[in-house]
């Protein structure tokens, strides 16, 4: 989606919002916007400063822009602290691709789906198990790792994983070092995320979409 739409959504989105000082308001008064995200490569990377960087931050400050500011304080947090940070009041926007889930809905509002993702698996250079699918990892009995907090924690449950075999850490940099570390035969997460890691690192490979995994729609979150 264009940005503009997305900043017309928001738009509409908050004027109607019951919260005591609704983003429009912020940039109305020249206030500093708060934008929380996690490391979630390709989506959202904090730089050498923290500055936010990947393309679902590029695209939150430009509809930051549109709606007519440029003051923003990135804050860098892990995955599970962003909703939280949101009720706490530390927070405006959460970019970095979170998934709109029913759950989610109750705590959040959303943009329309900025994107249709699917997730993968990270597993060790050569995929030595043969995994391909949840169903792999449920029948042999493997650990997973994912993040708290993902809807790849209840995919998982889902196809039949038993949760002592459900390693969940921090974010997805935990994910990567957890199979690194042996201690889980597999990472689950957004392909595109796995796929980030696999090329930036020999020892580890990304399969091909899971066949028995729901598609999910990443969106800015207020």
């Amino acid at each position: 989606m264009a940005a503009l739409g997305v900043a017309a959504l928001v738009t509409v989105a908050f004027a109607g919002s019951a919260s005591t000082q609704s983003l429009l308001d912020k940039i109305k008064n020249g206030e500093t916007v708060r934008l929380g995200f996690s490391n979630e490569p390709p989506f959202s990377i904090p730089g050498p400063n923290k500055e936010p960087l990947g393309w679902v931050n590029a695209m939150a400050l430009d509809l930051l822009k549109k709606l007519g500011t440029t003051k923003v304080e990135p804050v860098v947090t892990e995955w599970g602290s962003l909703i939280p940070g949101m009720h706490a009041d530390r927070l405006d926007i959460i970019t970095g691709g979170m998934y709109i889930l029913p759950d989610r809905c109750r705590n959040v509002l959303f943009t329309e789906p900025l994107a249709v993702l699917s997730a993968a698996l990270l597993v060790p250079k050569g995929n030595p198990q043969n995994l391909r699918s949840y169903k792999d990892l449920r029948d042999k009995g493997l650990t997973v790792a994912t993040g708290a907090g993902w809807d790849d924690v209840q995919n998982a449950r889902k196809a039949g994983i038993a949760d002592e075999n459900i390693l969940q850490v921090a974010g997805s940099a935990e994910v990567l070092q957890a199979v690194k570390a042996g201690r889980a035969a597999a990472g689950v997460g957004d392909y595109f995320t796995m796929r980030e890691f696999a090329a930036k690192d020999a020892s580890m490979d990304v399969t091909d979409l899971l066949p028995d995994s729901p598609k999910g729609y990443p969106a800015l979150a207020f």
